[in-house]
């Protein structure tokens, strides 16, 4: 029996269509043990602590300077802020009083006080303060990380056409995806987050906002994005296909007309020179 085509209505974060096929991408939340340890334990888990802190640094220095060198110091400059956030004194000592004075274990601790973080931050009316909370979550789950022994999972081994789907993406899930995803559809996230802004900046068409997505897909399902409509379609059926493809050849002819305008000189019809510029932030950014 055919399956329905269901059409999900979004907010638009990057421009663009894309027809392929659903990766969802459910990394999982890690979460902490609940366990209290006792005093002699405490020396232990502090030191643990110290460790992970430490490999997490590292790990954030070689990931800014990839970032740095592939997408552009301005998003490497959201790793040096993760890095900031990790060697801030203040962040420390909470999260040592926790293990000394509360008994916590080192994962319990982190998650204690990225806790407390959380809650200042979504409370906030600010929208795009609001989605810092992203980069707040993010240390703390790369700090959990280290702390627990767990591997990271990313997206670089997604396949071509892959659509990937999911309720949030993380500012380190975002500039590390691969060159073969077509498109990005969350249930999370705004206009202002992290996967709008990569999104946009790599040319991928993205909607987010989409309440119950992930209740309605699953791995390989059909699904077209219209990133600029934010529209996602899933099990398209022909005359969906047929707009679809009668968009694209238009966004491709379009683009193929700027493109052979691109070396002209910019001038009016009276011959008056205009000087043009752009804010750029990747090379790739260039038509």
């Amino acid at each position: 029996m055919a399956v329905k085509q269901v059409q999900m209505k979004g907010i638009a974060a990057a421009p663009g269509l894309a027809l392929g096929r659903v990766l969802r991408f459910e990394p999982g939340r890690l979460q902490a043990p609940a366990d209290r340890i006792p005093q002699e334990q405490v020396e232990r888990e502090v030191e643990a602590l110290s460790r992970a802190r430490d490999g997490a640094r590292r790990e954030l220095a070689e990931l800014t300077e990839q970032v740095s060198r592939d997408l552009g110091e301005a998003h490497a400059a959201i790793f040096r802020a993760h890095d900031l956030i990790l060697g801030d004194p203040l962040f420390q000592e909470g999260v040592e009083k926790r293990i000394r004075q509360g008994r916590a274990n080192a994962a319990l601790a982190v998650s204690e006080s990225v806790r407390d973080f959380l809650k200042a931050f979504r409370g906030v009316e600010d929208p795009y303060l609001r989605e810092r909370a992203a980069d707040v979550e993010d240390v703390a789950q790369r700090l959990l990380r280290h702390i627990l022994g767990r591997e990271a999972r990313g997206l670089d081994g997604a396949e071509p056409g892959s659509v990937v789907v999911a309720q949030e993406l993380s500012p380190s899930d975002c500039v590390r995806l691969s060159p073969h995803v077509a498109a990005l559809a969350t249930t999370g996230g705004g206009p202002t987050g992290h996967t709008a802004i990569v999104a946009r900046a790599l040319k991928i068409p993205a909607v987010v906002g989409l309440e119950g997505l992930m209740d309605l897909v699953r791995d390989g399902d059909p699904v077209m994005v219209d990133g600029s409509a934010g529209l996602v379609t899933l099990h398209p059926e022909a005359p969906a296909l047929s707009r679809f493809r009668v968009e694209k050849r238009k966004l491709t002819r379009e683009a193929r007309e700027l493109r052979s305008l691109r070396a002209l000189p910019a001038q009016t019809p009276d011959g008056k020179t205009i000087e043009l510029g752009a804010n750029v932030e990747f090379p790739n950014e260039m038509p």
